[in-house]
């Protein structure tokens, strides 16, 4: 369904998502840094400039839009959903191999 791809339903949903993952880790909004949104397309200053499989999605400001979705008092940081994918992998996923750091942040450059 079309409405299912709206800005509206996918910031709704991405806020259901993350509440539910807060919800389960035994943690509030409040003891979070951030939060990381990968979103398709071209993706500039917080916004998805396009999406072919979102159609009609142009310069959304998708970043604001999640923001304000989880109440505006954590930053929400966006990135292309291939970039994301390939942090995970490095963080946690195969290309890891069992390096023991705390995430992207702690593996900087010696």
């Amino acid at each position: 369904h079309e409405g299912e791809k709206s800005e509206l339903a996918v910031v709704k949903r991405i806020g259901t998502c993350t509440m539910h993952a807060l919800r389960k880790a035994g943690k509030t909004i409040f003891e979070i840094v951030g939060v990381g949104v990968g979103a398709p397309g071209g993706i500039s200053n917080g916004c998805v400039i396009q999406a072919a499989n979102f159609p009609g999605w142009k310069d959304v400001p998708l970043a604001d839009m999640v923001r304000g979705e989880l109440g505006g008092d954590r930053p929400v940081v966006l990135v292309n959903d291939a970039d994301a994918a390939t942090c995970a992998e490095l963080w946690v996923g195969a290309a890891h191999e069992g390096k023991e750091d705390d995430g992207p942040a702690s593996s900087s450059s010696s």
